[in-house]
């Protein structure tokens, strides 16, 4: 039974802290007010103790780059430019389109990414999944996620009433149980429960940082159009892969049948995805995690790419979809869409993108991301070797290597859970770090919280060393307490 494979979630409703206007999400943002800051290489971490002997804290918890983040030289003057934002055209929205476009094609060396296929989005990925949710589905429909997925997806799901289905996939790698979703998909389409969508996070995933392979793409691709569902793919951190060559994105031709007309509609009396799901793909990205946000709105240019086979009818659906709004403010009064007024541009951004200033971020950014991550998991390894023998901590407690992305994700000894470490971590040790659990989807079960995620991305390699230090003392100090 469903009941059996998924957690129940609670309705629980934004605070109005969270609650903020929204535009059209089809165009590039809004300028913000203030002028850009000026670039800092400090990390702005102090390394004296804190209150009561306790050390200054290092936020390992915290994913949002800030504008201490490394800065490839080529963008530098187009980021100290200032606000040059002007309202924008027709002509120039397609000139940003077209940039972003050769920016995709030239960075995953992937030519198939084509100009009518990829349109720009204001806001990120968990806004426009947002917008999708209220398009697609009702009230009690299920939607196909990772077991641990981004955890503000997890308010969404409670958000709309809507109950996950938790592909478990191997904690320390990247295995995804497709036979056992297609098993459960094939149970709720008999008992006539709607599964309109499915969230993935294909590449260097949050929380885990682990990856689908090619085969396991076009599995999941399979799935959508047999079952009828639409995929959304998260990939946020495609792009930051450290080394090597990205795997496909999910919208590649080469993941879909060669010839794949759309399939045709299911009969009414054989499924409740016969009631209005259609199936999709869907690629969504930007450059939140590449530039920092904090220079300003206009530079929170994010786009999504339509898959292949997706049809005119469908591509269609979904930007209606994504160019509406959502409710704002404690009132709860909608922001009307701008689908008919130019947005606001760039010309900073576009010159970066059509300099190739933007490529050389993206570079610069994986080297440093890399180095950092290697130097967390090093000292966090020789830390675990330095433990006693007899200590749990010195066999159990592990950190998965990671070849992209800002997070590693690390498991505790047997029995241990993430309530019992995080709050040691930061009130004895001085290290933040995030419970696995939050973003856990899946039926209660005992090793739903043996992990907790830490971000590499932010900090200098004293800090993270230091911070490895700090949590394997955490730990070891829960072993013995």
């Amino acid at each position: 039974m469903f009941v059996n494979c998924r957690r129940v979630l609670r309705p629980r409703l934004y605070p109005p802290s969270l609650q903020r206007p929204f535009r059209s999400l089809l165009y590039v943002g809004r300028a913000a007010a203030q002028p850009v800051r000026a670039l800092s290489t400090s990390t702005g971490v102090n390394s004296a103790s804190g209150s009561g002997g306790v050390p200054a804290l290092i936020d390992l918890n915290r994913g949002h780059p800030k504008t201490e983040m490394i800065i490839a030289d080529s963008l530098r003057p187009f980021l100290s430019a200032g606000n040059t934002s002007v309202p924008g055209t027709v002509q120039t929205t397609n000139a940003m389109r077209l940039a972003v476009t050769n920016f995709l094609r030239s960075m995953y060396g992937e030519p198939h990414f084509d100009f009518d296929r990829v349109r720009l989005v204001q806001s990120g990925a968990r806004d426009a999944f947002e917008l999708l949710i209220r398009e697609f589905t009702k009230p009690n429909d299920a939607v196909v996620c990772d077991e641990y997925t981004y955890f503000h997806c997890m308010q969404l799901f409670a958000r709309y009433s809507l109950q996950p289905i938790p592909v478990r996939s191997g904690a320390t790698d990247s295995s995804f149980d497709l036979k056992w979703l297609d098993a459960t998909l094939q149970q709720l389409s008999a008992a006539k429960t709607r599964v309109p969508l499915a969230y993935v996070m294909p590449s260097f995933s949050n929380p885990t940082s682990l990856s689908l392979d090619a085969s396991a793409r076009r599995a999941l691709i399979g799935l959508g159009t047999k079952y009828r569902f639409g995929i959304v793919a998260d990939e946020i951190f495609h792009h930051l892969r450290f080394s090597g060559k990205p795997d496909p994105s999910i919208t590649h031709p080469v993941l879909f049948p060669q010839t794949s007309p759309p399939p045709a509609p299911a009969p009414k009396s054989s499924a409740a995805n016969s009631d209005a799901t259609v199936p999709f793909v869907l690629s969504i990205s930007s450059l939140s995690k590449t530039i920092a946000a904090e220079f300003g709105r206009d530079w929170t240019l994010g786009w999504c790419v339509h898959g292949p086979t997706n049809s005119v009818a469908v591509t269609q659906r979904l930007d209606r979809a994504l160019n509406s709004s959502l409710p704002a403010g404690a009132a709860g009064k909608p922001i009307p869409a701008v689908s008919d007024t130019p947005p606001i541009h760039n010309p900073a951004l576009l010159q970066a993108f059509e300099s190739g200033a933007v490529n050389d971020q993206v570079r610069t950014l994986c080297s440093v991301l890399g180095h950092r991550a290697a130097v967390f998991t090093e000292a966090f390894r020789a830390e675990v070797a330095r433990l006693p023998a007899s200590s749990p901590a010195a066999k159990g407690l592990t950190i998965t290597p990671v070849d992209g992305g800002y997070f590693s994700w690390i498991q505790l000894p047997p029995g241990m859970t993430d309530t019992q470490v995080v709050p040691v971590a930061e009130s004895r040790f001085g290290v933040r770090v995030a419970p696995g659990s939050k973003s856990y989807s899946g039926p209660v079960r005992p090793l739903a919280s043996n992990y907790v995620r830490i971000c590499f991305a932010i900090y200098s390699d004293a800090e993270l060393i230091a911070g490895a230090k700090r949590l394997v003392a955490a730990v070891q100090a829960c072993c013995v307490a």
